[in-house]
């Protein structure tokens, strides 16, 4: 449906596989990829943005989720929506995720300021 453009299609047949009991992630994923694509291209960006919210859910390294949030949520600030306001079904766990993942990465560089200052402090015991 989206090589024939037919993106109306796309929303009703993928919100239809979303819906199927027991889906695999591989598919709920491509579901919402192409959801999210579609919604794009009709400018229903807040519908998009949760569709790519639900992707990096589902593999948090994904480079089209990544990508497509970045776009839709530069397009909605754009129109002057506070993306902060909006909410969203997607569990907090992404949140907490990336909360830890930049917790983690000021941690690992606050280590070697820390190792340097008490080398300093041995130095100057040494020097005492």
């Amino acid at each position: 449906y989206m090589q024939l453009d037919e993106t109306k299609k796309v929303i009703e047949y993928c919100t239809l596989v979303l819906k199927i009991e027991g889906i695999d992630e591989k598919s709920k994923f491509k579901a919402y990829y192409r959801r999210a694509l579609a919604y794009e291209k009709l400018d229903k960006l807040a519908a998009a943005r949760e569709d790519y919210l639900w992707m990096k859910f589902i593999d948090p390294s994904s480079l089209d989720g990544t990508q497509g949030l970045v776009r839709v949520n530069a397009a909605l600030k754009v129109e002057g929506v506070d993306i902060s306001k909006l909410t969203s079904s997607v569990p907090k766990q992404i949140y907490i995720q990336e909360v830890k993942q930049e917790s983690t990465q000021k941690t690992q560089e606050q280590q070697p300021q820390q190792q340097q200052k008490q080398q300093s402090a041995i130095s100057t015991q040494n020097i005492v």
